[in-house]
């Protein structure tokens, strides 16, 4: 799997839920995305699976959040 060749402490820090790259990797197959497509990562946290999603399949990715503890930690980084 793609996702695992991420590195592991890169991918402990920014995960927000237990194999959340696993599981887009898993669900990305099956959509047969193409590198034209946007897709929307709602509820995207920390923006792991965004970043997978447009590094691995080329599409735009759309990511957001609701959280305004998560979106106060992005903008400080």
């Amino acid at each position: 799997m793609k996702s695992s060749e991420y590195d592991t402490a890169f991918v402990k820090e920014n995960m927000m839920g237990p194999n959340s790259m696993k599981i887009v990797e898993e669900m990305a197959e099956s959509l047969k995305l193409e590198k034209s497509m946007r897709v929307l990562d709602l509820g995207c946290g920390r923006g792991l699976t965004s970043i997978f999603l447009a590094k691995e399949y080329g599409v735009t990715v759309l990511p957001t959040c609701g959280s305004v503890q998560q979106i106060t930690m992005r903008e400080s980084n």
